[in-house]
């Protein structure tokens, strides 16, 4: 079995799966390296999902209501009002 791994920014995802390296990534490359061994090993997968669809970001950053509410639902939690 596999892990399921979803992303709203498309270019940590070019740099989880894309075998590249610069000067400007020393400062996060053993993680890196260490994300996309996870990967080529397809213990996990990594999938885009579109911002407004991120469900996660009920728990990570302050929402508008019509984002929060939508969210909450989605995650079956039911407010006061409701």
């Amino acid at each position: 079995s596999h892990i399921q791994v979803f992303e709203d920014n498309q270019s940590c995802i070019s740099l989880a799966l894309t075998p590249r390296s610069d000067g400007r990534m020393k400062h996060v490359e053993i993680t890196v390296h260490f994300l996309r061994d996870m990967f080529k090993d397809e213990k996990y997968t990594l999938e885009y999902c579109p911002t407004v669809q991120m469900i996660a970001d009920i728990l990570t950053k302050a929402l508008g209501t019509v984002a929060f509410r939508r969210h909450r639902a989605s995650l079956g939690v039911v407010g006061p009002q409701d």
